[in-house]
């Protein structure tokens, strides 16, 4: 009679524990690999909103030495106070402006929110589920 040859105990190939042990050592690294991305990511969030602010406090403290005042506040949430167009300042203001004193506005932040200035305090609008805070 005809012997087939014992093929499940002599073949070679990776047992089922090994793949086991080889994907949760590929989910360990992948999950230390995504944290370390994140954590670079908001990073550089800060790092851009960093940026962002010393850009504006130097346009607002320009804009202070060639006026004489404060730039106006925002209009609305995201809206240029009157460092990049001169159409928000009044009361004699406007013929002292040198500017722009921004290529443009940044609007919103890294995160979503948005970049206010109000009565000579620069906001940083954070969106959340009531709406900005």
């Amino acid at each position: 009679m005809f012997r087939f040859p014992s093929l499940c105990r002599d073949s070679r190939g990776f047992t089922l524990v090994g793949l086991l042990v080889v994907i949760a050592i590929i989910g360990i690294l992948a999950a230390v690999i995504l944290s370390n991305a994140f954590k670079a990511i908001e990073k550089s969030k800060v790092a851009a909103a960093e940026a962002d602010y010393r850009a504006i406090k130097a346009a607002v403290l320009s804009a202070y030495t060639d006026t004489g005042t404060w730039p106006p506040s925002s209009q609305q949430q995201g809206q240029d106070p009157g460092l990049v167009d001169k159409g928000n300042w009044k009361n004699g203001a406007q013929d002292t402006w040198n500017g722009s004193y921004l290529e443009r506005w940044p609007g919103k932040n890294p995160w979503g929110g948005y970049y206010t200035y109000v009565n000579g305090i620069f906001e940083f609008l954070k969106p959340d589920s009531r709406g900005f805070r």
